[in-house]
């Protein structure tokens, strides 16, 4: 959102219509963002420890965690 505002400041950014209000919609972006950190996280992280001990969970935090997980399920399905 911070690099969107700041380039917007300069260029229109891609998808957006002429003389968008960048500053607005930014700030309304944060405030989103901090409602879900608030209340979403919360009850995502506590969805997750009640299906783990049901089911096999994955936390995939890069782009390389997610290539070698779909790398074992290929291997697995092989």
């Amino acid at each position: 959102m911070t690099k969107r505002l700041l380039e917007g400041l300069f260029v229109n950014p891609e998808g957006r219509p002429p003389n968008s209000p960048m500053w607005s919609s930014t700030m309304s972006s944060y405030r989103v963002v901090r409602l879900c950190h608030r209340h979403l996280t919360p009850r995502y992280r506590q969805l997750v420890a009640d299906a783990a001990s049901k089911k096999q969970v994955h936390h995939l935090k890069s782009p390389a965690d997610m290539k070698a997980f779909l790398e074992s399920l290929e291997e697995e399905n092989r």
